[in-house]
């Protein structure tokens, strides 16, 4: 496997960790007295939440895609 597939994969990783991150605090937000649940607000975080996980279901099929890769080159 090249080294540029190899940092594709490791950066994937990494942005998965970050959307994870980004996640819990999105939910301790919502989730906070402090948070007043106005409809744009909640349309807001329902917009970020989407994304997130089509951000994460790609960064999966790229993860797995470089996995496959070195599992055929074995």
């Amino acid at each position: 496997m090249s080294q540029a597939h190899m940092d594709s994969i490791a950066a994937a990783g990494f942005k998965v960790q970050n959307l994870a991150t980004l996640l819990a605090w999105a939910g301790n937000a919502a989730g906070q007295v402090c948070f007043e649940a106005t409809g744009e607000r909640l349309s807001a975080l329902g917009f970020a939440i989407q994304w997130a996980g089509e951000e994460l279901s790609r960064l999966s099929e790229e993860i797995t895609t470089g996995i496959e890769m070195v599992e055929r080159q074995r």
